[in-house]
């Protein structure tokens, strides 16, 4: 039994017995091909090639159809009717002097009207619209799916906007006017004035005696009868 106390090792024969290869240099080691790395890669390959197969798939796939279908209907229907009087007597005079010392300018415009209006009578619309408005679409149907689509290629962005817009407007217009109407507009005016006239006289006169009389005993219509059928729409191919 070997002491303890002794230092454990190989003896002279065996240290001569064992075979040793001198190591090579520091720069040759670094043309070995060795690669520290080697076993590292190997632990993640399988999760590159998870995100090479990622990168051929869409993150994000956005699908927008909008089928938009307007009927728009405004049947308009309009009745006027009106009567009437208007007078309008208009009295004005004017008398200026400028730069005529002495002078004397005189403007008289005297006016008597009298103005007597009458309406009997009806003023009578009528607008009369019958509409009938058959507005629809028949719906298209939908786009069966392509099942041969491949789902390995694609973009990060994928957008498919389909517009699709059916416009139908219809407008009928009915309209009837009808009016009665009395205008008397008596004018009277004078006008009078001296410009470098010294000591002259200018002198205007407008004298109107208007007697107006007016009378209406008539009836005054207008009909606008209508009738619209209109049917609009869209048949699938």
């Amino acid at each position: 039994m070997a002491d303890p106390r002794e230092p454990q090792g190989l003896s002279p024969d065996e240290l001569e017995a064992e075979t040793a290869e001198a190591l090579p240099e520091r720069a040759a080691m670094s043309t070995l091909g060795v690669d520290p790395t080697a076993g590292a890669v190997d632990a993640v390959g399988g999760v590159g090639e998870t995100l090479d197969g990622l990168t051929d798939q869409s993150l994000l796939d956005l699908d927008v159809n909008v089928d938009g279908d307007l009927d728009a209907a405004a049947p308009i229907n309009a009745g006027v009717a009106a009567n009437a009087n208007a007078a309008l007597p208009v009295d004005a005079a004017v008398s200026a002097n400028t730069l005529s010392p002495g002078a004397q300018s005189l403007a008289s415009a005297d006016q008597a009207s009298a103005i007597s209006q009458n309406i009997e009578a009806d003023a009578i619309a009528n607008a009369t619209q019958d509409s009938s408005l058959d507005q629809g679409e028949v719906a298209e149907p939908p786009v069966a799916p392509d099942d041969g689509a491949s789902a390995g290629t694609g973009s990060l962005l994928d957008l498919d906007a389909n517009v699709d817009l059916g416009l139908d407007v219809a407008a009928p217009i009915d309209a009837a006017v009808a009016a009665n109407a009395n205008i008397a507009a008596p004018i009277d005016a004078a006008v009078s004035a001296n410009t470098l006239s010294p000591d002259a006289t200018s002198i205007a006169s407008a004298s109107q005696e208007s007697v107006i009389v007016q009378n209406i005993e008539g009836t005054a219509e207008a009909n606008a009868d209508q009738t619209s059928s209109i049917e609009q729409g869209e048949e699938t191919p």
